[in-house]
């Protein structure tokens, strides 16, 4: 997991870059799901919920693919969040991983 990769308040390149990376995949995913609980044929509660229900799995399978615990995606995105200098340094990552 990131975690050994970490001190406290800062995360070394590598781990940014995982990070960035990871939250692309989940952001594309988040976009792809809020297409489809947007759409006229989703509007029933059980399909929504279905929805949601799928949306968290492959969520959760996403972020273990990508080494990462909700949990700690959650603290590294409340990180990324506070400190200005990893925020500097996780903009950058998401910049050079869009260009590819």
């Amino acid at each position: 997991m990131l975690g050994a990769q970490q001190v406290d308040s800062a995360l070394s390149a590598p781990a940014i870059e995982s990070f960035a990376r990871t939250h692309l995949a989940v952001a594309a995913l988040r976009d792809r799901f809020q297409g489809e609980l947007a759409a006229p044929k989703s509007k029933k509660e059980e399909v929504q919920r279905d929805l949601r229900e799928q949306l968290h799995s492959q969520l959760l399978a996403l972020l273990k693919e990508h080494g990462f615990s909700e949990v700690e995606f959650a603290r590294v995105t409340r990180l990324v969040s506070v400190d200005s200098s990893v925020r500097r340094e996780f903009e950058a990552a998401v910049a050079r991983l869009e260009k590819r």
